[in-house]
């Protein structure tokens, strides 16, 4: 990947301001070994809590999960340099080798992504397993995309992160998981495709049903599946997702999906 002059680009990107950006905090190109992975799941944006611990505080040393501009020395106005970016791709391929440290974030979807046969871990008691990558629809970390008022910050980040995306998604996946309508709608745009849409029905923590909208169709080969609810959820588990996309793969003629 250090040949790669898209990446390198990316994460040497100096941070701008008023785009409320997680302060020194470094671009997150993808959580997982790409290279090595056969799946990938789409979501949103980096959670700052990659970087901060329960005080705010960025994280450093043996307990960081991912690089900091503050563990580099390097002001948020300044690109990266080589070693800087080295460091910040390594962390990134690395980001699951330790299962105590990513994010509780990504436990359901761990459950979700082993039912079709795809897990982020490389030390899983389970052979069977081929690997899953975690992308983004933007690279930065920022807070959750509800509590910025300026919808035009979001705009302007995703103009800017997109390509990486799609750069990203030039490789031969297996499956291509879309995670929440927001997902989906950005990523057929960026594509250029029109994904099945199904209604179905989805068992709540509640234990009543719900409608949610499953979506299915193909790029590049892969098979793409999305939802509508973002994921995690406090409203569905991932067994009763897992349940509506079978409903619907099961129950749906989908060309190419089974």
């Amino acid at each position: 990947m250090l040949n790669d002059k898209i990446i390198i680009e990316r994460i040497k990107r100096k941070i701008e301001p008023n785009m409320c950006i997680t302060p020194q905090t470094t671009p997150v190109v993808f959580f997982g070994d790409y290279e090595k992975a056969k799946a990938c799941v789409i979501a949103l944006h980096p959670s700052e809590n990659e970087f901060l611990d329960k005080n705010r505080n960025i994280i450093i040393g043996e307990d960081r999960r991912l690089y900091s501009r503050k563990e580099l020395k390097k002001d948020d106005l300044c690109e990266l340099e080589d070693d800087d970016i080295e460091k910040v791709l390594n962390c990134c391929i690395d980001y699951f080798k330790d299962i105590s440290k990513p994010l509780s974030w990504f436990k359901d979807l761990e459950s979700l992504i082993n039912q079709f046969g795809y897990s982020y871990y490389d030390n899983k008691n389970n052979s069977n397993f081929n690997k899953c990558v975690q992308l983004d629809l933007v690279q930065w970390a920022c807070p959750s995309w509800g509590s910025i008022k300026d919808k035009k910050i979001i705009s302007h980040h995703l103009k800017n992160d997109l390509p990486v995306l799609k750069h990203l998604l030039k490789k031969k996946f297996e499956y291509i998981f879309l995670d929440s309508e927001r997902a989906v709608s950005e990523v057929e745009n960026l594509l250029g495709i029109t994904l099945n849409r199904r209604q179905t029905k989805c068992i709540n923590n509640k234990g009543t049903n719900e409608n949610i909208t499953i979506y299915i169709g193909e790029y590049n080969n892969a098979k793409v599946i999305g939802w509508s609810e973002l994921f995690p959820s406090q409203r569905i588990g991932w067994f009763h997702l897992h349940q509506a996309i079978n409903n619907v793969i099961v129950n749906n003629v989908v060309p190419g999906v089974k």
